[in-house]
């Protein structure tokens, strides 16, 4: 976490294990962190995670954000190239970067 900060950066824990100290100790040093609400592509069909990003967006929409994380898979890239323009009606996109 010291060489997170001294490089003015921020910490994203995809939280894969529920006893995961990362944001903690990332919060403890001082360094921006966020924990995953979200992740899109543990079951890789279009139609799962097509779901998983309207979770997202209802989990957004009701805690005012929420943070999703995936992979570059081919499912994944195309759900998110033919769902995001639609979906952008009804919330904001931003980089994980642009969450700080």
């Amino acid at each position: 976490m010291r060489e997170i900060k001294k490089r003015d950066l921020f910490f994203v824990d995809s939280f894969t294990i529920g006893s995961s100290l990362g944001v903690k100790v990332a919060l403890e040093n001082d360094v921006p962190a966020v924990r995953r609400d979200i992740f899109l592509d543990n079951e890789r069909s279009e139609d799962a995670i097509e779901k998983k990003l309207i979770k997202t967006i209802e989990l957004a929409k009701e805690k005012g954000s929420a943070v999703a994380i995936g992979h570059s898979y081919p499912e994944t890239v195309n759900v998110l190239k033919n769902s995001l323009p639609f979906f952008e009606k009804e919330v904001d996109f931003v980089t994980i970067s642009e969450f700080f």
